[in-house]
């Protein structure tokens, strides 16, 4: 959760030192919101639906 975070924070910095203009304004509170969602959604996850999210994802491609 933490590295999620520090990476959108991260972001948001070099938007704002590479941002022309006004260009960072624009974006940058659709980031904080993604920043504050990350614990919220990441509240409701319990071991079950990990282990679900993991076998999904290591299931082979049956194409």
């Amino acid at each position: 959760m933490w590295f999620d975070c520090q990476k959108i924070l991260s972001e948001i910095v070099e938007l704002l030192v590479e941002s022309p203009n006004k260009a960072f304004m624009a974006s940058y509170w659709g980031m904080i919101e993604k920043v504050e969602q990350i614990p919220i959604d990441r509240a409701a996850w319990t071991i079950s639906s990990k282990r679900m999210r993991l076998k999904t994802k290591r299931a082979p491609d049956r194409s």
